[in-house]
């Protein structure tokens, strides 16, 4: 790309396929994969953006790369690739461990979509306590085809209500995913109506 002409606003990523087995023979490259989120860096001068697989905009979580970009000698850029963090040696200070319990959750909400995603964006999730009281549990979209959004927001926008069926507001901020932005929330009546996510 030349110096002078500006980065698009965003390019849709092209994905890896999923196979049983390795390829093998002739053409064939094989590099590491690195653990990390899928992103996109627009830089057009001194704006510099991270952006996801999806088109948001994760600039804010990352400022260190950032600053790591703006120091590259370019005046326009668009890069693809994988952010990772990753020490060498003993992984003794980086550890995991694998969720193995089921929970069932109610869907209370809906956020408007976002970057390419049509219909909705989030699902927000809640559960029920002993005593009957609606809290919030979390968000989840990740993994649902176009034609699925698109049915389940016309199973949702019926059941659209004014008022938050929770008992307390949900936190604004997450480890997980952009800020909650409670003005671009759609909250779904209390009760039965709404589909269960499993």
């Amino acid at each position: 790309m030349g110096t002078t002409s500006r980065p698009p606003k965003w390019i849709k990523p092209q994905l890896t396929r999923l196979i049983d087995e390795a390829p093998t023979g002739y053409g064939w490259l094989h590099e590491i994969k690195y653990d990390g989120y899928r992103m996109h860096a627009r830089i057009d001068g001194r704006d510099i953006k991270l952006l996801t697989r999806t088109g948001l905009d994760w600039s804010h979580r990352y400022k260190r790369t950032i600053e790591a970009l703006d120091s590259l000698k370019v005046k326009s850029a668009y890069l693809d690739g994988e952010l990772c963090a990753y020490a060498p040696g003993d992984r003794g200070i980086w550890v995991k461990s694998k969720c193995l319990n089921r929970e069932e959750f109610v869907v209370v909400g809906w956020t408007d979509p976002e970057g390419s995603r049509s219909h909705i964006g989030a699902l927000l999730l809640g559960y029920y306590t002993e005593d009957g009281r609606l809290y919030y549990a979390g968000r989840a979209g990740t993994g649902i085809t176009d034609k699925e959004l698109k049915r389940l927001a016309g199973v949702l926008a019926p059941l659209q209500v004014k008022r938050m069926p929770l008992a307390e507001p949900p936190p604004r901020d997450s480890r997980f995913g952009s800020p909650l932005k409670l003005s671009r929330v759609h909250w779904g009546r209390r009760g039965s109506d709404l589909p269960d996510m499993d």
